[in-house]
């Protein structure tokens, strides 16, 4: 599972960062889940920050937060290939994984890269049906990396910095883009327990992102991972 992902961010920094514009305020978000607003950048407007909600699917009416692994997309249909032609970052400082240490119990953790920076997950968007001044994304995701293998055999598609524009470009063709599609390396992340708190969907604290003694879901402490 990785349905959870952090981005706080001070404003400033994100324009920085990603060289855009930020129009508004951005909260600090500790606990992101599937149907909060995100903040992403979008090939439509690579310029400026972009608020959308996490969570899409092809029917609309079971929003999923993450699409595509290569595979998919080599043999997708009409509908999902088209959706990849809307491309967009999902600006982000880590994310969570729940590893599986018994039949019920599940150690969350957090994957950051080593030097604390903030990156961007590879995405899509499309307009909300109902209203075209809203929007909604996925993450695309792909095989786990070494460090990441152990707990799960899939992670969301991060992209290094120098492959965010390229994924933004409207003009880069498909095969480029399927070349972008594969696990981040091991040896610049970093992954640590955090405290059981993360299970909460409103525990949007900072205290969340910090290392912890293994805790499961219940916050029972696990001496054996």
């Amino acid at each position: 599972m990785y349905d959870r992902y952090s981005f706080s961010l001070p404003k400033e920094k994100i324009t920085r960062r990603f060289e855009i514009k930020v129009p508004g305020t951005i909260e600090p978000q500790y606990n992101i889940s599937p149907g909060n607003s995100v903040a992403i950048i979008t090939d439509l407007q690579p310029r400026q920050l972009t608020k959308a909600i996490w969570g899409i699917s092809e029917n609309r009416k079971t929003p999923i937060n993450k699409v595509f692994i290569k595979q998919d997309i080599q043999k997708a249909t009409p509908q999902t290939t088209q959706l990849l032609t809307q491309r967009c970052i999902i600006l982000a400082d880590g994310f969570y994984l729940w590893k599986k240490v018994s039949y019920k119990s599940r150690i969350p953790y957090r994957i950051t890269l080593k030097w604390n920076m903030p990156f961007a997950f590879a995405g899509v968007w499309q307009y909300e049906s109902q209203n075209n001044n809203q929007i909604s994304c996925a993450m695309i995701t792909t095989d786990a990396n070494e460090l990441i293998a152990p707990i799960t055999t899939k992670m969301p598609l991060m992209l290094p910095l120098e492959q965010e524009k390229i994924w933004l470009q409207t003009n880069t063709a498909l095969p480029e883009i399927l070349s972008l599609i594969k696990p981040y390396s091991s040896d610049q992340l970093r992954l640590f327990p955090v405290s059981g708190q993360i299970n909460q969907l409103d525990m949007n604290i900072p205290e969340v992102t910090l290392p912890s003694q293994p805790t499961d879901q219940f916050g029972n402490y696990v001496l054996f991972e």
